[in-house]
């Protein structure tokens, strides 16, 4: 392997063990289950199945599983035959959900070059 490359490698190895290593930077991301993702359970955090998350979120479940698929929605626990949610994770989500305009809401408005040039 010529020098060229065997730096290149290092360097690569070096960042895919910082990578690995660094906590993760996503603030409203749910990352799945993995040997590094611990979820406890709260205290008195109950867990829910699929009609109760449903019922909670009120969207179908097609839509929940792509949200699941994009990291937006936290993927379930898989205790016996049955796929559970924690409560709190499922409360969370709803707590962070954005809050639908209204028709009177004025839309926010995009800055033009004009008005960033001084």
């Amino acid at each position: 392997m010529p020098p060229s490359d065997r730096a290149a490698n290092a360097a690569l190895a070096a960042h895919a063990r910082a990578t690995k290593n660094a906590p993760p930077d996503l603030s409203r991301r749910w990352l799945p289950n993995s040997r590094n993702h611990q979820r406890a359970p709260k205290p008195g955090d109950r867990l829910l199945d699929k009609p109760e998350v449903l019922a909670r979120v009120r969207v179908s479940y097609a839509q929940l599983w792509e949200w699941m698929c994009a990291g937006k929605f936290p993927r379930p626990l898989a205790i016996s035959a049955k796929s559970l949610w924690l409560e709190s994770e499922v409360l969370e989500f709803i707590r962070h959900a954005p809050s639908r305009r209204l028709k009177g809401d004025r839309a926010p408005r995009a800055r033009s070059t004009r008005e960033a040039s001084p």
